[in-house]
């Protein structure tokens, strides 16, 4: 029996998850907006790009219109201070993991049939 390696999305299917998610623009994602609607999805990509991915903090900055690695930061311990206290982020954070870890396999997928 063959062994799969795991998957690992990009930060733009991360990124896409969590607009398919929360119903927003990739535009509006990558804005500097600071509503709340807007700005904790964000700093969700942030926080799941730090931990499924081996992109440096100045890598998601740069993904995100070239954000200062310390906005990268505070979104990270925000969003892993929320989880502990806001249980809808902690299940926010988990909905838009699942989703980004479909459109990988998807991808790895759609890479094999082409192969």
């Amino acid at each position: 029996m063959m062994m799969r390696a795991s998957i690992t999305p990009m930060i733009a299917e991360i990124q896409q998850a969590a607009c398919e998610y929360f119903r927003l623009s990739k535009r509006e994602m990558q804005s500097t907006c600071r509503e709340r609607r807007i700005a904790r999805p964000r700093q969700i990509v942030m926080y799941l790009a730090r931990q499924m991915t081996k992109h440096s903090l100045p890598e998601i900055g740069m993904f995100f219109g070239g954000m200062d690695h310390t906005t990268i930061i505070h979104g990270i311990r925000n969003i892993g201070l929320l989880m502990g206290e806001v249980p809808e982020v902690a299940i926010d954070v988990r909905a838009v993991r699942y989703i980004a870890c479909e459109i990988a396999k998807a991808r790895a997928q759609s890479f094999q049939k082409a192969a």
